[in-house]
């Protein structure tokens, strides 16, 4: 009884340690993905800038 509350606990703890995984992935994606439309965006905020005449 004892054995099989350890071995539960351990999966649970194994568990919470993946979920954990992913959802640092997840952030780390999301930054990725956020980076890369602020780079679209200044990108495009120049090129609008440099097409105005002075």
């Amino acid at each position: 009884m004892l054995l099989h509350v350890s071995n539960s606990l351990k999966q649970l703890q194994e568990e919470r340690i993946r979920q954990e995984r992913i959802r640092q992935e997840r952030i780390r994606q999301a930054r990725g993905n956020l980076a890369s439309v602020n780079r679209k965006q200044r990108e495009a905020w120049d090129k609008f800038q440099n097409s105005i005449p002075s």
